[in-house]
């Protein structure tokens, strides 16, 4: 922490006027970050991917069922109508 005057300031330099903290560290702190934020991503894409492929999948299954239902009527129709 610094100070301009007698008012403190946040720095990222020492009293001698070196920086506190290395360009490599910065570095690697952004890096991290980046692939947290990365992760972070794909995981929400995924989620809303899974989301939709269920919905997608619980309205096919219903299709299914009613097409299975019509089919099994229709048949049973025409039996009643061919005795």
């Amino acid at each position: 922490m610094g100070t301009v005057g007698a008012i403190p300031t946040l720095s990222a330099l020492t009293s001698a006027g070196q920086p506190a903290y290395s360009a490599e560290l910065l570095a690697a702190l952004l890096a991290a970050a980046t692939l947290l934020f990365m992760i972070f991503m794909v995981v929400m894409v995924l989620k809303a991917v899974y989301r939709i492929m269920v919905k997608a999948f619980l309205i096919s299954a219903g299709v299914a069922v009613n097409l299975t239902f019509a089919v099994a009527a229709a048949v049973l129709a025409i039996g009643y109508l061919n005795r």
